[in-house]
């Protein structure tokens, strides 16, 4: 038994050179090693970082909308560690990783439905690509259930001894992206590119997404924290069949931990957004998009009240 074990890495590894030969194999090994999204600089970078006054999380709505230099006029350091279609599943991972270092004062996490609605495969491809192989990520594994997901993580362990493993090479710019120090990825499109109607989606909410959101927000008790739900297109917001029992499920947790705040910025939407002059696609903004969502967003955080009276003792280091 010991010796199949210590032979299953290997034979991954023969399936991977098969497979690089044979494109029609049903059973490829996926990965995104420095691929989209940046996700390899902002690992190194985090690996780097201490003691941030803003942690943001999430999917690409988060990485490539909250724009982490929208907080220096408030003198705040932000970190984002959104990567491509985050799911609670690796959100959680993330923040067993990364929180204790990071030690946020205040954790925005964008929590589009959409993503308690998908296994997280994706998600998982990226972060075992690009982080290196933790034994944690076996959680993921098995709760995704893909033997993809097995053999992307054998790679992930052996890729140091066989390829090298330089999981944090830097990649600042691609012919479409900036990666900004702090984990941000500005979008270089300034016009809507693409249009494509999205056909009507049922929102599904799978379990093991749930019990990790929830075991995440345990985690996370005793941080200031904001859940939001940034802007999309509206045609395809009012698409989505089941954000209402979402938004109920959300505020059932938001019950269930105290002190929690929610925005969702499609309701109401943000009345320059309604033009797709302020999207590159259907469901990400542009520069010119970010800018005006962060500054509502930024204003919804820090209201007034919040601003003068609470934030200095939130910020003078005690949570």
């Amino acid at each position: 038994m010991g010796t199949l074990i210590l032979s299953y890495p290997f034979f991954v590894w023969s399936a991977y050179i098969y497979d690089k030969k044979f494109k029609n194999n049903p059973k490829r090994i996926k990965e995104n090693k420095n691929g989209y999204g940046f996700l390899a600089n902002r690992i190194k970078e985090a690996e780097e970082t201490e003691n941030v006054d803003i942690l943001i999380l999430g999917s690409s709505l988060a990485y490539r909308v909250i724009d982490t230099r929208s907080f220096d006029s408030l003198g705040l350091k932000a970190f984002n560690l959104g990567s491509s279609s985050q799911t609670p599943l690796q959100t959680e991972f993330l923040v067993d990783q990364y929180l204790s270092k990071l030690n946020p004062k205040l954790i925005i996490w964008d929590i589009s439905p959409s993503l308690f609605s998908i296994s997280g495969f994706e998600s998982f491809v990226d972060i075992a690509s690009n982080a290196g192989f933790q034994i944690s990520m076996l959680k993921q594994v098995f709760e995704i259930g893909e033997i993809e997901g097995v053999n992307t993580l054998m790679l992930s362990a052996l890729d140091p001894l066989i390829r090298g493993g330089d999981y944090h090479k830097m990649k600042y710019k691609t012919n479409r992206e900036i990666y900004i120090k702090g984990g941000f990825a500005q979008n270089i499109r300034t016009n809507y590119e693409r249009f494509k109607p999205l056909k009507e989606v049922k929102l599904e909410l799978i379990p093991y997404q749930k019990k990790s959101f929830e075991r995440t927000l345990t985690k996370l008790r005793g941080f200031d924290l904001v859940l939001v739900m940034a802007p999309i297109r509206p045609e395809d917001y009012e698409k989505m069949i089941g954000v209402e029992s979402f938004k109920e499920y959300i505020n059932l947790q938001i019950n269930t931990f105290e002190g929690i705040r929610f925005y969702n910025f499609n309701e109401p939407l943000i009345p320059q957004l309604e033009s797709l002059e302020y999207f590159y696609d259907e469901f990400h903004l542009n520069q010119k998009g970010v800018e005006l969502y962060n500054k509502a967003l930024i204003d919804s955080v820090f209201n007034f009240e919040t601003y003068y009276f609470v934030i200095p003792e939130l910020f003078s280091g005690n949570k």
